[in-house]
């Protein structure tokens, strides 16, 4: 409830579901939206911030257990009516995995998913952070923290960005959100100054010294503060091509050969 706004709000906005996602900045300009948003920023950044609860399966489904160590923001436009920028293109959206966001069932054999075919017309931006196993490690205290600012400072106020790709959450655990080209990355800045007798944190984010949330991850693995297997995964959902991706689940379905 970090937004004041109650529960059934942080879920529908992380759906993409509200009318901060949904209205324009000619009906709804965005200037009314900043002014809450700023305020909680400056309460959970800078020096000596108050640190959030990451919103986990007791509070908001889209972040059930999140396996990969990661999380995702994707958009498919703006609060001016028009695109985002364009870095990555969505391949495949497996329906079943966000029930509570797509309202469709699944069970049994049916498992409901949407391959996108992607042309030069669409356009979409993903963006992600991960942190590391260590519950005790500064990306994991802060990882509240920095889905604020990536989902509501940075993705919505100051990038303006709307809107999921149909059948999808706006944000998410890595592995519940769409299967996609690219997912730039962000992190948590961590650095401390001297206040008197006092030394304490100065909060910032930004983007990571790597251009992509798979890469980061590559490293992260290599540093041993996350699996090898969630930096595999995360590599294949979030940097794989789409002609890849789709043929690999396309063959996992019966629908056709296996990728050579």
């Amino acid at each position: 409830n970090v937004i004041h706004k109650g529960r059934q709000f942080d879920k529908n906005f992380m759906d993409g579901e509200t009318d901060w996602n949904e209205m324009f900045n000619e009906d709804s300009p965005i200037e009314d939206i900043a002014l809450l948003v700023d305020h909680v920023y400056d309460e959970v950044s800078g020096v000596d911030p108050a640190v959030l609860h990451f919103p986990g399966d007791d509070y908001l489904t889209n972040f059930n257990n999140c396996a990969m160590n990661s999380a995702t923001c994707c958009y498919v436009a703006n609060r001016d009516g028009g695109d985002p920028e364009d870095i990555s293109d969505i391949c495949v959206i497996e329906n079943w995995k966000n029930p509570r966001t797509t309202h469709i069932a699944s069970g049994g054999h049916f498992s409901p998913y949407t391959v996108y075919m992607a042309n030069d017309d669409d356009a979409a931006f993903c963006q992600g952070f991960a942190w590391d196993d260590a519950e005790d490690s500064f990306s994991n205290l802060v990882k509240g923290n920095t889905l604020f600012w990536m989902a509501f400072k940075d993705g919505l106020v100051d990038k303006q960005y709307v809107r999921p790709p149909p059948g999808s959450p706006m944000c998410g655990c890595t592995e519940l959100m769409p299967k996609v080209s690219h997912t730039d990355c962000v992190e948590a800045k961590e650095k401390y100054i001297f206040d008197g007798s006092e030394i304490k944190l100065d909060l910032s984010f930004g983007s990571c010294t790597e251009d992509s949330l798979a890469s980061h991850m590559k490293t992260l693995s290599d540093e041993g503060t996350v699996s090898a297997a969630a930096a595999d995964v995360a590599a294949w959902r979030t940097e794989t091509s789409c002609d890849i991706q789709t043929s690999e689940f396309l063959a996992e379905k019966g629908w056709g050969p296996k990728p050579e």
